[in-house]
């Protein structure tokens, strides 16, 4: 819908990207995008600096930041399942940011993606861009094929296309398969496409990813839109498998302090015989391994399995007399 050129600013002496209208486009196209883009406040998603009006008003151009980092599309496939999760999860975070705001962003693909350069995955293009509200539709329906689920290629009794969050967590999940095995399944550029197959299977793909993320990626290209998972919570189990072992979780009962982490994976806390509790650290999360007695984690009664909060209040035994533990987990960022 547009002309790009690569331009520099002579008052802040950096190179910028001006988007204008191709003749013949409607100029809402390019003011959607501005919508999309000035709502948004991400690392991961390209910024907007600036609009260039004619004189009757009309929005002809858009300034945006210019990206002088490598391309996503081309890349090689990482080699093993730590170098694939850091390639995802910024795509996941910009995603999850985009649809935080309200906004879907309809052309999720592995060439709207690129690097800064301080190596930073950005996300652009939005001229597809639309606020995600119930009922979210559109007469004429552009797309990328390869990256566009099933049911955007259906129409409602409108005669419209309808569109939800659900069509950028498939396109993320058609990414991140593209990323890692180098190429999609033939059916997925079918119109509409065809799904399934041991080709569609992150399970299978030489990386080796965790079981649960391979799972998450896996519901990402569902058939059905109700079967994928929300953007927040890919880019939050992402996150945590990177941070695998760089937990770490105080626990003080009786003014005496314990501490769980990589290097003590356990530990098993008792007031007399009235309340016994016992944690472990897996790597990824704090959870209860055994449980007897009265014990109540923030009020609420316990069962093993249970995942320790960010920071909660355990109660060992019932009545005046009881021993209480008060529990304080960091939460280390990824920083890639």
């Amino acid at each position: 819908m547009s002309d790009t050129l690569v331009c520099e600013d002579a008052h802040l002496d950096r190179a910028v990207v001006v988007k204008s209208l191709k003749s013949g486009v409607d100029p809402k196209r390019l003011v959607d995008e501005l919508a999309a883009l000035s709502a948004i406040r991400s690392k991961h998603v390209v910024q907007i600096y600036d609009v260039i009006r004619e004189k009757s008003g009309t929005v002809i151009a858009v300034v945006e930041e210019y990206l002088d980092g490598p391309e996503v599309d081309g890349q090689p496939p990482p080699k093993n399942a730590k170098k694939a999760m850091e390639l995802l999860y910024p795509i996941a975070c910009g995603i999850s940011d985009i649809h935080a705001h309200g906004r879907v962003h309809r052309d999720i693909k592995p060439a709207n993606m690129k690097r800064d350069d301080e190596s930073c995955l950005k996300i652009f293009d939005f001229g597809l861009a639309k606020i995600s509200v119930p009922g979210g539709a559109t007469k004429n329906l552009y797309f990328s094929p390869g990256y566009t689920p099933p049911e955007a290629f259906n129409k409602n009794a409108s005669g419209e296309h309808v569109f939800t969050t659900a069509l950028d967590v498939f396109a993320f999940g058609a990414t991140a398969l593209f990323l890692l095995a180098g190429k999609l399944p033939k059916g997925f550029s079918d119109i509409p496409p065809t799904l399934g197959g041991t080709e569609a299977d992150f399970k299978t793909l030489p990386q080796k990813l965790p079981d649960p993320i391979a799972e998450m990626l896996n519901a990402c290209i569902a058939a059905e839109r109700g079967d994928r998972p929300a953007m927040h919570d890919v880019k939050d189990l992402l996150g945590r498998h990177l941070l695998f072992d760089r937990h770490r979780a105080n626990f003080v009962l009786n003014g005496k302090e314990s501490v769980l982490d990589a290097s003590k994976r356990s530990a098993k806390f008792s007031f007399g015989t009235e309340g016994v509790l016992a944690v472990s650290y897996d790597g990824i999360a704090f959870r209860v391994t055994e449980v007897s007695g009265a014990v109540h984690i923030n009020n609420m009664p316990v069962d093993v399995g249970f995942e320790l909060p960010g920071a909660c209040v355990i109660v060992l035994g019932v009545g005046r007399v009881r021993g209480i533990i008060t529990v304080s987990l960091s939460h280390p960022e990824v920083s890639l």
